[in-house]
């Protein structure tokens, strides 16, 4: 495992390449990976990322997931009657999410990052199929990657600039995209569904300067993060945790995908 360059530019993020703009690669954003400070107050710990990866600019959509519930033969999920479309898929267990990963890894022609063996999930994390983002990929993509400004929210210190949450909701989710974008150009990282990410959930976070963590090697809930459209503003922060049981789905949970750039 490679070490990134520490070369340390004014905001203190450690990066091995300052890129001059962001790329993006359809749907998929690049992410240079680096060392930073995630979470905050008395959880506020140094965390490195050796590997580069592409973040998906939207929460996964229905449009995305009914194709798949189509082609497979899934029943398709209850929409609470909000709409479809570019609407974020809601009511998807972590289990749903790490199946549909392996559909579209495998129908794209990429190698399938997870193994499935019953209820026991392990992950290929330098395969260069679709996964979940370990919660460290995650908030260091929230927060703007090596472009972070640290703001509270994903691009803001606004929240209703970059969310929607349970003031300016009206009570459900909203299309994908139709709020301010952050510093990476991605959208709803704050707010609109619950992602779920993969780590298992532990109570603590390992204060050491950790490489690459993945979250605890056992437990029973799986962390999710970013807020949403039926939670306080608050808890849209990019520092937020929320956590769940693997087989549990519910109207504020969706996801988004990553790919290891090799």
């Amino acid at each position: 495992m490679s070490k990134v360059d520490e070369n340390i530019d004014k905001s203190g993020v450690v990066i091995k390449e300052r890129k001059s703009s962001v790329k993006d690669k359809g749907d998929f954003i690049f992410v240079t990976a680096a060392k930073f400070q995630m979470s905050e107050d008395a959880l506020k710990h140094s965390v490195t990322l050796t590997h580069d990866f592409y973040i998906s600019k939207y929460q996964l959509t229905f449009d995305e997931y009914d194709k798949y519930c189509d082609e497979v033969g899934k029943k398709r999920i209850n929409d609470k009657g909000w709409g479809r479309g570019r609407r974020p898929v809601i009511n998807v267990t972590w289990l749903d999410a790490i199946d549909y990963c392996n559909w579209r890894s495998k129908k794209e022609g990429f190698k399938e990052c997870y193994t499935v063996k019953k209820s026991h999930v392990n992950c290929d994390f330098l395969a260069n199929g679709y996964r979940l983002p370990t919660e460290a990929e995650w908030e260091f993509a929230a927060r703007g990657g090596v472009f972070s400004t640290f703001t509270t929210f994903a691009g803001s210190n606004e929240v209703d600039e970059v969310a929607w949450y349970d003031k300016n909701s009206d009570n459900k989710t909203h299309p994908v995209g139709e709020k301010k974008a952050n510093g990476l150009g991605l959208f709803d990282m704050s707010g609109n569904v619950w992602e779920w990410c993969w780590d298992l959930y532990g109570f603590d976070f390992d204060h050491t300067g950790n490489y690459d963590p993945a979250g605890v090697e056992e437990g029973a809930n799986r962390v999710l993060k970013g807020g949403s459209w039926h939670i306080n503003g608050r808890n849209c922060r990019n520092a937020s945790r929320y956590i769940n049981a693997p087989e549990f789905s519910y109207s504020s949970f969706g996801f988004r995908m990553v790919r290891t750039v090799k």
